[in-house]
């Protein structure tokens, strides 16, 4: 079977969720939503371990909107950048590989490369500030074709909320990053809840994401933070310590295997599966998002899920 058919039907599996208008109380949390509309899209992808993707967008709305499409590394660097639009209940995908083959939107090669996708509603031609329009959902698909392995997200969706947490009306008024602003997603804790034995499982992953939202009358971007700082470490009733593996200072993702931070320090993880707590042990800065992804495979089969948020108030997010 060749490799086009293979994609076609990675395509076709992509996952574009219902519409439905959120209670606001859905809203009051500290974790990514992946499962109503949202004001800003986020996609992680990753063509370091694999070789193909595709993203897509739906507009769940009522008006025509301009969206601002940025895609930037692990180091916050963005790589391009373009602007695009969708009407009303209209969807439309991306293949990730025509970015790189066919150089779209720029020179940029996204071979080699992980990172985010940003998707932010903005104006029509006059800059690309942020605008309050919490009506999209999306989805990425990731593939391996020489393991012949997929997996898919939804996208996390950011609202667009008010200095008191409310949902914006949709409006040509620009955020501000004070009185208006996209959620900021800023946990207590991230919580794998769990994982199967990493003797079987050997490429399991941990994707962790921090970026500063940048916001002013003409544009929005991110910025890496100024640090995060280690994590300490809790798996199952053990005590891990610090995480072995470099802070997020000055860079916005790390992404490392599973078993490099506890397979070869503790015997437990070697032999069966389980649960992993990990906590900020530095001050966020203003503005600052935190954030990951668990990524698991055996044979043709994959996974991924972004990591519950755990607030001051117990866990949210991840599943139910």
């Amino acid at each position: 079977m060749k490799f086009d058919r293979f994609a076609i039907r990675i395509g076709l599996i992509i996952l574009l969720a219902a519409c439905f208008t959120p209670a606001f109380s859905q809203y009051q949390i500290s974790g990514p939503n992946t499962t109503v509309p949202g004001g800003q899209l986020i996609y992680y992808f990753d063509l370091i371990n694999n070789d193909t993707g595709t993203f897509s967008i739906k507009n769940v709305g009522p008006s025509l909107v301009f969206l601002h499409v940025q895609v930037i590394n692990e180091d916050c660097e963005e790589l391009f950048n373009f602007l695009t639009s969708l009407e009303p209940n209209c969807a439309r995908s991306w293949d990730l590989r025509k970015f790189v083959l066919n150089k779209m939107h720029g020179s940029a090669d996204l071979i080699n490369n992980r990172g985010m996708i940003f998707v932010t509603p903005t104006y029509s031609t006059i800059g690309y500030a942020a605008l309050p329009y919490n009506h999209l959902v999306g989805s990425i698909v990731i593939a391996n074709s020489k393991t012949r392995t997929s997996y898919g997200m939804n996208a996390i969706a950011r609202p667009a909320i008010d200095s008191t947490g409310n949902l914006l009306p949709d409006s040509n008024t620009p955020l501000n990053g004070t009185t208006s602003r996209f959620q900021i997603i800023r946990p207590k804790m991230l919580h794998l809840d769990h994982f199967f034995p990493l003797q079987v499982l050997t490429d399991s992953r941990l994707a962790i994401v921090a970026f500063v939202d940048v916001y002013t009358s003409s544009n929005y971007y991110v910025t890496s933070p100024s640090g995060i700082g280690s994590f300490h470490m809790m798996g199952g009733t053990e005590d891990c310590a610090k995480l072995s593996i470099p802070a997020l200072d000055y860079f916005c993702m790390l992404d490392v295997q599973l078993k490099n931070i506890l397979g070869g320090t503790i015997a437990y993880y070697n032999q069966s599966s389980g649960s992993l707590e990990m906590t900020p042990m530095s001050e966020f800065d203003t503005n600052e998002n935190l954030f990951g992804f668990f990524f698991e495979s055996l044979g043709p089969y994959a996974s991924a899920r972004p990591l519950w948020v755990v607030p001051d108030d117990g866990p949210v997010g991840g599943k139910k």
